[in-house]
């Protein structure tokens, strides 16, 4: 296309909410891994202290 201009504010905005929205999905990706590790850690000290009483 001859005499296309380039539009570097939508351009830049859209990448600026990919990342806004990326970033919070990221966050909760993380609290829940975090969470779901440490149930698997409490369930893991609990098996332990079965077999310790046994």
């Amino acid at each position: 296309m001859e005499g296309a201009k380039v539009h570097w504010f939508s351009i830049l905005n859209s990448l600026m909410v990919i990342n806004f929205l990326a970033g919070i999905v990221l966050v909760i990706f993380l609290r829940t891994v975090r969470q779901d590790l440490s149930q698997y850690e409490e369930l893991d000290k609990v098996a332990q202290a079965q077999m310790n009483e046994q």
